[in-house]
């Protein structure tokens, strides 16, 4: 131990991507995936899937920034009911959750909407919001992570 902290294993790191808690009434169950395709990309309201493979070769970046552009790009299309709201619902207590995926996200377009965030390699946030450095406090991303840790939890899905 140093400084009287455990460190943490390496071999964990792997699950930092394709992985995600699901909720259960009693308890949660991690879900890991070998490795995903796609990820989930949150952008005004809505949710893209956006894939990171291209017959069968991970994309370059300049690829990847296409694929972002034309998300920013996309005008026309509106967020479906509560799609704006879902990720708020992974804030709310596990059993509450849990009872609400039973009863509306098990079936259906939902069941495949959820499927298709949760399954994601992670998910993107593309904040419309603008943030200014900070030159008092010296820290561009004091005001972003503040807003990721306590504010709109509609913008953060919560794994």
């Amino acid at each position: 131990m140093i400084q009287g902290l455990v460190p943490l294993c390496s071999w964990q790191y792997e699950r930092v991507f394709n992985t995600t808690r699901l909720p259960g009434v009693e308890t949660d169950r991690i879900q890991h995936l070998d490795d995903s395709t796609w990820i989930a990309v949150y952008y005004k309201g809505r949710y893209y899937r956006m894939p990171v493979y291209y017959k069968a070769r991970l994309m370059e970046p300049s690829e990847l920034q296409i694929q972002f552009q034309r998300i920013l790009d996309d005008e026309t299309s509106v967020p479906e009911k509560g799609e704006e709201k879902l990720a708020a619902l992974t804030a709310w207590d596990r059993t509450s959750w849990a009872k609400a995926r039973q009863q509306y996200f098990s079936k259906g377009t939902n069941r495949v909407s959820l499927d298709m965030i949760e399954k994601a390699a992670f998910v993107v946030t593309l904040d419309e919001d603008e943030y200014d450095f900070d030159k008092v406090k010296y820290c561009f991303l004091y005001l972003p992570s503040q807003t990721f840790q306590q504010g709109v939890c509609i913008k953060s899905y919560c794994f």
